[in-house]
């Protein structure tokens, strides 16, 4: 994470302070606390609530709701732009659709750090008129049955995003899926999500095997001083694209499926599995199916789910020799 040094770390520590201020609604020191440490921002509440009276007291265009606790803060007013988006019409779509995908994706207490960013969208949306009023038109369709992510810490998620920024070694405490406790130390490689668990992928100091820790099972991380080491051309984009992370078999296989149903030959053409895939008909109203690519539980679920609105009539995988 960025700590503090100088002053202009300071000034730019007050403009992420009145980035995430919303117009629309009050927001506590506690709420800002946590997303400014999940953006990456240390700082401890004393000087959080330190700087919110000085912005407060120094006309940035902010108001401080003091008649309840937790106190609540509100803009009044826009602030010179320097802390605001500009965002066109098509930024802030793409936004709008960002937000409906991690809507069911990443655990509220980590999301929230992105809030500011979405702002002058629902700002928009507030609006009276029915041209301003967009984002009721973005919607997103899972290809999954939706979940509710579970609940990860933000002392852990911060802990964890730390040691990855710094290279440090992490020791984590787990609790495995059997429910035993575990204490380990591990050289902490990436992080990765799948559908709605987050995952930091590791390798044990004591050990040569990679591994994958769910953030949401760990109970305490600590960030040591000792730095991480990286197997030799590890790298994390090709290790989860080559193990198909949690859901691989370990092997590659030709697929072949023959179908009769001229939609799947269509839409397949328009997104294909991958540069290999080949797709013919080999005589009229019989289509074939021809890709080398890896098995996996999301290969067998797929297939069971257009099997029947595909018409398949043939299915077979050959293992490829390596």
């Amino acid at each position: 994470m960025a700590r503090l040094t100088s002053g202009v770390d300071e000034v730019k520590v007050l403009l992420e302070i009145l980035k995430r201020i919303p117009y629309d609604r009050k927001i506590s020191s506690t709420e800002l606390l946590n997303m400014l440490n999940n953006s990456g921002i240390s700082i401890i509440r004393r000087r959080l609530q330190r700087y919110l009276k000085a912005i407060v007291d120094n006309d940035c265009g902010v108001e401080c709701d003091d008649s309840e606790k937790p106190f609540g803060y509100r803009k009044i007013r826009t602030v010179a732009g320097l802390e605001t988006l500009s965002l066109d019409s098509n930024a802030k779509l793409l936004l709008n659709l960002a937000r409906e995908h991690l809507k069911y994706q990443i655990p509220t207490e980590v999301s929230t750090s992105l809030d500011y960013l979405f702002e002058e969208g629902r700002e928009a949306a507030s609006s009276n008129s029915p041209t301003d009023r967009w984002i009721d038109k973005v919607a997103v369709v899972s290809s999954s049955i939706p979940m509710i992510p579970p609940k990860i810490l933000p002392r852990i998620f911060n802990t964890v995003s730390e040691g990855l920024f710094e290279g440090k070694q992490l020791e984590i405490t787990y609790r495995k899926i059997d429910g035993e406790l575990k204490k380990v130390l591990v050289n902490p490689l990436g992080l990765v999500q799948q559908a709605v668990r987050l995952y930091l992928v590791c390798k044990y100091v004591s050990s040569d095997s990679i591994r994958h820790l769910a953030l949401h099972r760990m109970e305490q991380v600590e960030l040591t001083t000792f730095v991480a080491e990286k197997p030799a051309n590890f790298n994390l984009k090709r290790y989860v694209k080559e193990h198909h992370f949690n859901y691989g078999k370990g092997k590659q296989i030709e697929l072949v499926i023959e179908f009769t149903n001229a939609i799947t030959a269509r839409n397949l053409q328009e997104t294909p599995f991958n540069r290999t895939q080949k797709i013919e008909e080999i005589k009229p109203g019989l289509y074939q199916l021809r890709v080398q690519m890896e098995d996996s539980v999301l290969l067998d679920g797929w297939i069971a789910t257009w099997k029947e609105e595909g018409q398949f009539t043939k299915i077979e995988k050959t293992e490829i020799e390596q």
